[in-house]
């Protein structure tokens, strides 16, 4: 004991004073900085047991961001450039914004504190707009996670580096219904043909006898278990989804605005909605969307003496190559038929003509036609 008691009187004065004791609130804030180095990754416990992301689950949220402001006439610095604060504060502000397509709103606080540039991703309640600022500690002991500090790093905020840890924090699950529709028509002329039957009940049957074909049209809609989509969002790889057994599929996504496209080569035509906007809210967000199937085709090709043509090979381009990027090719049976599944929109059929034969050594004659894929049609 003496020994022990002299070699503490022997060490220096300045570690004689100890911190106080924390008080209630101390305790508060580490208490959610433990929650908040699990919020976001789904890991890690709070103190009493909790789970750390209990204290965002079901929250919105934006972004503050805390800069230096009404010092210049407090302190001397030759560093202190407060314009260059603002300067750098707004061109955060607008990246932010613009990257996150507005999903994810960005408040910028004017603080009295020296080489302060803080991102901080903050909840809802915390917003200036309820009567009360929560700025640098009692931001944090609010809850808040601080994406980016100056005073920290002491650098600049590289605007790359910030929406890449947004990104990383700001995770919000995503699932999505994909259900299919497909068009089926049966046609009730009791005319009599003057040209093959088939031919008759083509969608361009008018074309050749004058007749009109009128259809009767019965959507039906089902689940799409195991097919692809893909979710894109500019700037980015599209990530490729794929459904379960139930036609679902989840993917875990930031605040933004994405696209979803069908794969290529896909028997689904147009994705409806085809776009989805994900709030700025740890909540999951459930989404229906329909999948047009592309519409089962048969073509009926004659000769001259309308007789029926084998093994004709076809090829139907999309005047929309967004739509429809390759063309389809196809080749008729000994019956004279062709079947493929095509989306909404008018094509070009004409001879497949391989390996670039000239047009002189065709078997047939020249041959154009458009066609036109609707909804109503088969």
């Amino acid at each position: 004991l003496p020994a022990a008691v002299a070699a503490a009187s022997s060490r220096p004065a300045r570690y004689a004073m100890l911190p106080p004791k924390p008080s209630a609130r101390g305790r508060s804030s580490s208490r959610g900085q433990a929650a908040r180095r699990g919020a976001g990754t789904g890991s890690g416990t709070a103190a009493g047991g909790k789970n750390a992301t209990a204290i965002w689950q079901g929250r919105a949220f934006y972004v503050q961001m805390e800069r230096c402001c009404g010092v210049s006439d407090q302190v001397v610095s030759v560093r202190l450039d407060e314009d260059k604060y603002v300067r750098q504060s707004d061109v955060l502000r607008r990246g932010i914004e613009k990257y996150f397509d507005g999903q994810l709103r960005v408040e910028t606080l004017d603080v009295p504190t020296l080489y302060a540039l803080e991102v901080r991703v903050m909840p809802e309640e915390a917003h200036p707009r309820h009567g009360r600022r929560f700025i640098a500690q009692e931001a944090e002991a609010y809850g808040g996670k601080t994406i980016f500090s100056k005073i920290a790093s002491k650098k600049w905020p590289q605007l790359d580096h910030v929406i890449q840890q947004l990104q990383e924090f700001c995770r919000v699950p995503v699932q999505i219904a994909l259900w299919g529709r497909e068009v089926k028509a049966h046609t009730g002329d009791s005319s009599v043909p003057r040209t093959p039957r088939e031919v008759q009940q083509a969608v361009n049957a008018d074309t050749r006898d004058g007749v009109a074909r009128r259809s009767n049209t019965v959507g039906q809609q089902t689940v799409l278990p195991h097919a692809t989509l893909y979710c894109m969002h500019p700037g980015e790889e599209a990530r490729e989804l794929h459904t379960n057994a139930n036609g679902e599929a989840e993917v875990v996504l930031y605040p933004g605005n994405f696209t979803l496209i069908c794969g290529e080569g896909s028997n689904y035509d147009r994705l409806s909605p085809n776009q989805i906007a994900v709030p700025a809210r740890f909540a999951l967000l459930q989404v229906a969307v329909t999948a047009s199937m592309k519409k089962q085709c048969t073509f009926y090709v004659v000769d001259h003496l309308n007789r029926p043509f084998p093994r004709f090979p076809l090829k139907l381009t999309a005047k929309d190559t967004d739509a429809q990027p390759k063309p389809l090719h196809l080749q008729t049976k000994v019956n004279g038929r062709g079947k493929g599944r095509l989306g909404r929109g008018i094509y070009v059929a004409a001879y497949d003509a391989k390996d670039r034969v000239p047009q002189e050594v065709w078997p047939v004659a020249p041959l154009t036609q458009e066609l036109e894929v609707q909804d109503t049609e088969v």
